[in-house]
């Protein structure tokens, strides 16, 4: 649709149509997700050899400061943290609105690792202890996951 409206004559005038379909298409393509069925579903053998692509909304922050703990504080008046502990936090899109979570210790290198296209076992190798379970909670509910991808 974008091609056709950057050529098509009467609608000239509005050159930025093809630029919000862009727009639009993307934030609806950001929207789709898997299923935590089909996660549940696979065996672990093909799991642990599976890739997983993510939302492009998704974004990994990791931090030397409590980020995570000063933004309610900042942002709703909410009691600022007490330590000055670094924290990684995990930002999806579930919706339209962004929203951002803080990770369990260790989980930001499991999803740097499969950002970097390691599959989940290689990850799950790469990332040391961490809580598995509440990592793809995190990323389920926030609809993070779009694609697994089988070798």
């Amino acid at each position: 649709p974008a091609r056709f409206l950057s050529i098509a004559k009467p609608l000239t005038a509005a050159l930025f149509w093809p630029g919000l379909l862009l727009v639009l298409g993307a934030c609806w393509w950001g929207l789709t997700q898997v299923p935590a069925e089909r996660l549940q579903s696979l065996p672990p053998e093909r799991l642990m050899a599976a890739r997983i692509g993510f939302a492009p909304a998704l974004r990994l922050l990791r931090s030397q400061w409590p980020v995570q703990s000063i933004w309610p504080a900042n942002m709703r008046g909410a009691e600022p943290p007490k330590s000055l502990q670094p924290e990684d936090v995990l930002i999806t899109r579930p919706a339209f609105d962004p929203e951002p979570h803080l990770l369990p210790e260790g989980a930001a290198d499991f999803i740097m690792a499969l950002q970097a296209g390691q599959s989940f076992g290689a990850a799950f190798d790469a990332a040391g202890p961490f809580d598995l379970t509440a990592t793809l909670g995190l990323l389920l509910a926030g609809g993070a996951i779009i694609d697994i991808t089988e070798d």
